[in-house]
């Protein structure tokens, strides 16, 4: 056991201990690597084993027995890199490895692996590769920046030894239960996520039976406070979306999330989502985020939640198909687009301005002007207005250029002007109330009268409608959860004698808009 005690004499407190103790490390290293010591009394794993023991053993005192021990690994990982690269891996059915290189025969496989692969038995390597795992997250956590930039480097060279998907089964299997089963610091959590993203992209049938862990972890890590961190982590859900009903429960996760800590909704709500929807289907996105929302009873949250969709859905660039499909759901041939309306509005009537978004931004204007006035038949909270304030604001920008243009169309657009009369009317005197009105005031020289003002006389035929939605079941079910939600209020008036607070989460974040 000389070597150990050799790694030991560099805690040595004599200094001239440590330098000559350093060097013969350093002369024993470059035989291995020339390949002039021979390892028939010392066992390549013995070595691995003392090395990661050394590594381990985070006392102060032993920072340059780590820092050394972690270069011998590092060399080591850099060896065995350079041998796998030029040379082919194959395992046999009872685990034996071999060494094939490309477009050889066995006999110069052999004469090749005279000169070129040293003495060494890398095997050891790859029996101890859970354990340098293991070591390696322990000195990514070490308290000299030193030993976790060496450490650093041993991690990325045992990442890509592995991703190349030549290591055997078994081995895969052990080092994805210690990676599950140890614990993370904030120096690590990077890496961690790292290793699972490798795992499930190079070696997905082995993580099969270690899904429902690695679900519950990444979870976890849904409201870590690093941006990076959460990104990384959507973008491995999303690989493991593939699986079976892994997308359905993604969904419910991270609503789940939201619904327990409201700050996480309202300060990266939409900055999660809009990640989600790049790394998964979106329409299924807000399909399956629209089915789960109108399970909970909380629907504060929902409203919460519906209206960080929905604000996504206006102003994403990346979300410009789903728009399109919406604005077009009502004249398609297919019953996609008013499937997926059908299936959003469901969760949207919990908030009464985002219903009126979507049915105008699915040109179904006569929902729009219906839901305009069950809502002002209901106590309108103050949240209420300062959307409406929005609601103005998106309706002067891009994605609302065909509404504007069809205002001149009164004739075929009935529902339209009396919608945005309605929203004008329902304004308090504000920016927006005044925003809308220089609108509508701008077609005060329109005569709609007269026939010849459509727009389709000179653009096309009028589009025939051929889609169509229960509008009266959809108003019922509106008046019926705006009506109990009022219910809700003026019941905690009478027990609390004072207004209860019903002011949404989302609404600390928004100012309200300005009275001229």
């Amino acid at each position: 056991m000389f070597l150990k005690d050799l790694f030991n004499l560099l805690a040595d407190s004599d200094i001239e201990i440590k330098r000559a103790v350093d060097k013969c490390l350093a002369d024993f290293l470059k035989e291995i690597k020339d390949s002039e010591y021979h390892f028939d009394d010392y066992a390549p794993s013995t070595l691995m084993s003392i090395l990661v023991e050394i590594c381990a053993d985070n006392q102060k005192d032993r920072k340059l027995c780590r820092s050394v021990a972690l270069e011998w690994i590092s060399d080591f990982l850099s060896m065995y890199f350079t041998q796998r690269s030029s040379a082919k891996f194959q395992f046999s059915d009872n685990g034996d490895q071999k060494y094939k290189l490309f477009g050889t025969t066995d006999t110069e496989m052999k004469l090749y692996s005279k000169f070129e692969f040293s003495d060494f038995d890398f095997k050891c390597i790859e029996s101890n590769f859970g354990e340098l795992l293991e070591v390696n997250f322990l000195c990514l956590n070490d308290m000299e920046e030193d030993i976790r930039n060496l450490t650093q480097g041993c991690n990325d060279l045992l990442l890509r030894l592995v991703e190349e998907g030549m290591t055997p089964s078994d081995i895969v299997k052990d080092m994805i239960r210690r990676l599950l089963q140890r614990g993370e610091s904030d120096r690590n959590k990077k890496a961690v996520l790292k290793w699972i993203e490798m795992f499930l992209n190079s070696y997905s049938d082995e993580m099969v039976t270690f899904m429902d862990d690695v679900f519950a972890k990444l979870s976890k890590k849904l409201a870590d406070p690093n941006s990076e961190l959460v990104d990384l982590t959507l973008q491995i859900l999303g690989r493991m979306s593939v699986y079976k009903d892994y997308f359905h429960r993604i969904i419910e996760r991270l609503l789940q999330e939201f619904c327990d800590d409201r700050e996480l909704l309202i300060n990266r709500g939409n900055s999660i989502f809009k990640k989600l929807c790049l790394v998964l289907d979106p329409k299924q996105v807000f399909e399956m985020s629209a089915r789960a929302l109108i399970l909970y009873t909380d629907s504060n949250f929902v409203s919460d939640m519906v209206q960080t969709l929905d604000i996504l859905l206006l102003t994403e660039g990346d979300l410009y198909d789903l728009r399109c499909m919406l604005k077009e759901s009502k004249f398609s041939d297919k019953n996609t687009g008013i499937k997926f309306f059908e299936t959003l509005q469901e969760a949207w009537i919990y908030n009464p301005i985002s219903t009126i978004t979507l049915s105008l931004l699915a040109q179904q204007y006569e929902l729009s002007f219906v839901v305009i006035q069950i809502f002002s038949e209901v106590e309108i909270q103050k949240e209420h207005l300062v959307q409406l304030g929005r609601l103005v604001l998106l309706l002067e920008s891009p994605v609302f250029a065909y509404l504007r243009l069809q205002m001149l169309d009164h004739q075929n657009h009935p529902f339209l002007l009396k919608s945005l009369y309605g929203i004008l009317m329902l304004l308090p005197l504000s920016k927006s109330y005044y925003s809308l009105r220089s609108r509508l005031r701008a077609l005060a020289n329109v005569d709609f009268s007269d026939n010849n003002v459509s727009i389709h006389k000179y653009n096309k035929k009028v589009r025939k409608p051929k889609q169509h939605v229960d509008l009266e079941a959809i108003a019922s079910r509106f008046e019926h959860v705006h009506k109990e939600d009022n219910l809700w209020i003026r019941r905690n008036r009478l027990e609390q004698d004072i207004r209860p607070d019903r002011t949404s989460t989302m609404f600390l974040k928004t100012q309200e808009p300005e009275v001229d």
